[in-house]
């Protein structure tokens, strides 16, 4: 199956959550988040709507602009179980 718009829009939410739960001081991790992609791992099963409910996610959490697809490419890596 496909995730949703709606799911999607979850996923990104509750990134952005976790971010302010995390770092109260947002605009810190924000600065350093061209450096921290490069440490930072999400990890996903080969499910399609998987992939992209953690590349929504990301989005939410690091505040990316732009579409899923190049955050899915770099950031998300997919565990073969």
């Amino acid at each position: 199956g496909e995730l949703t718009k709606l799911g999607r829009n979850t996923a990104e939410e509750l990134g952005h959550r976790l971010r302010q739960e995390l770092y109260p001081d947002a605009e810190g991790l924000l600065r350093l988040h061209a450096s921290f992609r490069h440490d930072f791992k999400v990890y996903s099963s080969q499910e399609g709507r998987c992939q992209i409910t953690a590349a929504a996610l990301t989005k939410g959490f690091l505040a990316l602009e732009g579409d899923l697809t190049p955050i899915l490419v770099s950031l998300v890596n997919r565990d073969l179980f």
